[in-house]
């Protein structure tokens, strides 16, 4: 079941849609680090079972009806979606974006994360590019500070409220699962991670974009296709909200956040920061 105003990228839209986005800014570059090289995201365990495709259809239609998808999660605790707006941070986004979404499925209180905490320490503060890897390393290692320390586009070190590391440590990736290179099985494993309700940060190199992806869909023409997050605002799609058909969801890098730090943080007096 699609969202109201929900776009859908497929072959036949696929022109249009990247014709609209050329005022969008997308700054992923793709992977050039070795499949489990990264200690802090082993890849995918070997006997990692994928959901069969003949349950796709029956699962979908059930999540759909009881309203149990990751995306009905963050929409009824009201999580807006990030706005990169003119930096290049969409590789701090879509972390950003999966520790809220984490945080929602396990009844945390939602806390506006970061993204430019996440992404700017990793491209020496500068509204530059980068590679996902750098920035799952950074919220792994420091975390992604709340936007009560640092603005959510914030370029330039200057902008980081003193304390922000020592905020940043509340809101840690503890784990993750690197899906690995591109292949013909990448889509059946995107899937089954969606279907547990698992955030997953994709990079397609057909957009130069991260987003987050969330829900496994059965498609109006009868395909599959998986539900994600942009970060371009709620004026984007269904609140930030889009379908990709699986020829263009077939991620060509993908990491899904397995665990992350219980916080329950007070804000009291403070301000989110602009």
């Amino acid at each position: 079941m699609l969202y109201i105003d929900e776009p859908i990228i497929n072959e036949t839209t696929i022109d249009q849609h990247l014709g609209n986005d050329t005022d969008r800014r997308c700054g992923t570059k793709p992977r050039t680090c070795a499949v489990g090289s990264m200690t802090f995201a082993p890849q995918i365990p070997a006997d990692f079972k994928v959901l069969p495709r003949d349950q796709w259809r029956t699962r979908i239609q059930q999540m759909d009806a009881e309203k149990s998808r990751l995306s009905d999660f963050i929409l009824h605790q009201q999580i807006p979606c990030k706005s990169q707006e003119q930096t290049l941070y969409c590789h701090g986004n879509s972390p950003a974006a999966a520790i809220e979404f984490l945080r929602a499925m396990e009844g945390q209180p939602y806390v506006p994360l970061s993204p430019a905490s996440i992404a700017g320490p990793t491209v020496g503060f500068q509204n530059a590019g980068g590679y996902i890897a750098d920035d799952l390393k950074q919220v792994t290692d420091v975390g992604a500070a709340s936007e009560y320390f640092v603005p959510a586009n914030q370029i330039g070190e200057r902008g980081f409220r003193a304390g922000w590391q020592q905020d940043a440590a509340n809101y840690k990736a503890k784990e993750w699962w690197d899906l690995g290179h591109r292949s013909r099985y990448s889509f059946d494993l995107l899937m089954t991670l969606l279907f547990a309700r698992i955030p997953v940060c994709v990079a397609y190199n057909w957009w130069g974009h991260a987003v987050t992806m969330t829900d496994p869909v059965l498609m109006p023409n009868g395909r599959f296709g998986a539900r994600g997050r942009n970060s371009w605002g709620d004026g984007y799609g269904a609140h930030g909200f889009f379908v990709v058909e699986e020829s263009y969801a077939t991620p060509d890098e993908a990491y899904a956040l397995r665990s992350i730090t219980q916080s329950q943080v007070t804000y009291a007096g403070m301000h989110v920061l602009a």
